[in-house]
């Protein structure tokens, strides 16, 4: 359904989309269901970029303590880069993730905002490092002018930096307080700015994101103004770093989040194959004692079997298979044949019949009746129920056979009444 915001149409109408993309009014095609037919691969692939867009999403959420603006492409280049490290580590058996501590590296310098790259900006660099589930954050010495770029009209600078902890298997997480948060102000006439380091305590089985941005100010009387925006804010991932080992004792400052990599939470889609069935093994002697009885059965129904009729197939081979089919639907062609001429023959009877029915008028099978029933009764040969007896005519009484003038004297032009 269609809407109009700020004059503007959004939603999908018919078989297009209306929609807004960088602050631009677009019309794309909409997607209906059923035009994309997915294969298995395509399914794994878009489940790890889902895995991988919910991870980074959960990044950029608790990297906001920088307070970054990021660019329009920041979170396609993002996804792009987690996609790739996970495909690398993800078990194609049982989909579960399995990350080395140096896994993430690739991910190490990434740009949140393209428009005004850190390493253009600042060029003192902070070493991060993990051990023994130490992690140590620490700035060199620097000087001002020479390594800290300054805009035209900013008269300071100040410097974030933020580090994120949470589970890799199980949805725990650090609570990003002020703990978790370092902040520097560098005035732009500041000849150098001292080396400093400060740690955190890294459990087992977790990971830690380190991330950096650039803050510059201008004064104006007792005003500071806020000089970042969307095309320029420098930020950027400094370190990304895994402390090997399970997960068990939770801190007191930790909180549930929703997304961790559970083992077993994303199995791969796998193609169902029909089971094929075991050939049955017979032995030689079970192989001869059937042998035997098929041979004696085949004997005995030899005599009442016609020569129209096909043995029951042997399924052994596809070959033989489709020659009983063969032979099935030829007899099945002839006893059609059949049928269509018994139909035939039935028909011309059904005609015979209606045409002896019709040639035998009414009147004339009256006036037989009522003949047979008259000498009947004239020669006392009536049932009790009030039926002729049909006389016989047999070799003893052929000769005791009615006159022929007494016939005619019942014939049906001269009959009247009968004498008194």
């Amino acid at each position: 359904m269609g809407r109009l915001e700020n004059k503007t149409i959004v939603g999908a109408v018919g078989p297009v989309t209306f929609s807004r993309w960088r602050g631009k009014a677009v019309v794309k095609a909409r997607v209906m269901k059923g035009d994309i037919r997915q294969t298995d691969a395509t399914k794994n692939a878009a489940t790890v970029f889902g895995i991988a867009s919910s991870f980074g999403a959960n990044l950029r959420d608790n990297m906001r303590e920088i307070h970054f603006i990021q660019d329009g492409t920041a979170v396609n280049r993002m996804n792009k880069e987690t996609c790739a490290i996970l495909r690398k580590h993800r078990d194609a058996s049982t989909g579960d993730f399995h990350f080395q501590p140096d896994a993430f590296k690739p991910i190490e310098g990434f740009e949140m905002n393209q428009n005004s790259p850190m390493r253009e900006n600042f060029l003192a660099m902070p070493e991060v490092s993990l051990q023994n589930g130490k992690l140590l954050v620490r700035i060199p010495e620097f000087a001002v002018n020479k390594t800290l770029k300054f805009p035209r009209e900013a008269d300071s600078c100040t410097i974030i930096i933020s580090v994120y902890i949470a589970s890799l298997k199980t949805k725990d997480e650090c609570m990003m307080d002020g703990d978790m948060t370092e902040t520097f102000n560098i005035d732009r006439h500041q000849q150098s700015f001292p080396s400093t380091e400060w740690s955190y305590d890294i459990p087992e089985g977790c990971f830690c994101v380190t991330s950096m941005a650039l803050h510059f100010h201008t004064q104006h009387s007792n005003l500071q103004v806020y000089l970042n925006n969307k095309s320029f804010c420098p930020a950027m991932i400094c370190d990304f770093s895994i402390n090997p080992g399970e997960f068990k004792d939770k801190p007191k400052k930790w909180m549930t989040t929703n997304f961790a990599f559970e083992d077993g939470a994303h199995p791969p889609i796998k193609k169902k194959t029909k089971k094929k069935q075991n050939p049955i093994v017979i032995k030689s002697d079970q192989k001869n004692a059937k042998t035997k009885k098929i041979a004696h059965a085949k004997k005995k129904t030899s005599k009442k079997k016609s020569n129209n009729e096909v043995p029951a197939p042997c399924l052994t081979s596809q070959d033989q298979l489709l020659q009983y089919l063969e032979i099935q639907q030829q007899q099945n062609e002839a006893l059609q044949q059949q049928v269509k001429e018994l139909q035939v023959q039935l028909a011309e009877l059904k005609n015979l019949v209606s045409d002896s029915k019709a040639s035998i008028k009414p009147s004339a099978a009256q006036n037989i009746a009522c003949t047979v029933i008259m000498q009947a009764n004239l020669l006392n040969i009536v049932k009790p129920d009030g039926f002729p007896i049909m006389p016989t005519i047999s070799v003893t009484t052929s000769a005791q056979r009615i006159p022929d003038k007494l016939l005619d004297s019942f014939n049906h032009k001269n009959r009247g009444k009968p004498a008194a």
